[in-house]
């Protein structure tokens, strides 16, 4: 995969190239200078590539900002007009939330 040019500059690589050479890194058991070094890689290319696939993928995670919540007994609750809800926020710190 080490084409050069006329400039002697390696070849670019597209995110999809760089996706399938990072796939193949997780693969296998290589350090990541040694997955470079028998590919004919940069390593400087490849760690950037790699920190940019990380942060796409924790970008990803992140998308849905809320979470259904499912109560157990939240039907025997229903027709009652209080309700509380206290949530742990870590810390000593508790969020608590009441209906009069």
């Amino acid at each position: 995969m080490n084409k050069t040019g006329r400039s002697g500059r390696a070849a670019r690589r597209t995110r999809a190239q760089w996706s399938a050479l990072i796939e193949q890194y997780g693969q296998s058991t290589q350090t990541q200078t040694a997955f470079c070094t028998a590919r004919g890689l940069p390593i400087s290319s490849f760690t950037k590539a790699l920190r940019r696939e990380r942060e796409n993928s924790v970008a990803v995670e992140h998308t849905c900002a809320f979470v259904p919540v499912l109560v157990d007994g939240a039907a025997e609750h229903a027709q009652s007009p209080v309700w509380d809800v206290e949530l742990t926020l870590g810390a000593g710190m508790v969020l608590r939330i009441r209906s009069v």
